[in-house]
């Protein structure tokens, strides 16, 4: 497994898209606290929809519920397809969690996530 970076200021789809399959990624990681984008295409659903069209799969690894960041697996987001997705790769590194923005006791909802995240990818 190889991991990129990729940042798309000053470029247009089409050439991010250009870039991202000459790299040969099959799957782009979302890092974004707020996957918003002032410009057209790089917002969370267009974006995916784009990926999706070139065989690309889409993961977006920040849960949020009710307009706020909450701990691993109590928000929105589909942990399902991210832990096959990790199992699929066979992944054996590091998993860390961004809990920036979180209002709650920082240590508890740490050890909500890491406890979330090991039974997911057990």
């Amino acid at each position: 497994m190889r991991i990129f970076t990729i940042g798309y200021e000053g470029t247009t789809m089409d050439e991010f898209l250009a870039a991202l399959k000459a790299a040969g990624v099959e799957r782009l990681i979302d890092v974004r606290a707020l996957p918003l984008s002032r410009r057209p295409g790089f917002s969370k659903s267009p974006l995916r929809a784009a990926l999706e069209e070139v065989g690309i799969k889409y993961v977006h690894l920040k849960d949020f519920k009710g307009g706020k960041f909450v701990p691993l697996g109590e928000g929105q987001l589909n942990f399902t397809e991210i832990f096959s997705a990790l199992k699929e790769m066979h992944y054996d590194g590091w998993v860390t969690v961004e809990l920036d923005g979180y209002l709650g006791n920082p240590r508890e909802a740490a050890e909500k996530s890491r406890l979330f995240i090991e039974a997911g990818i057990a």
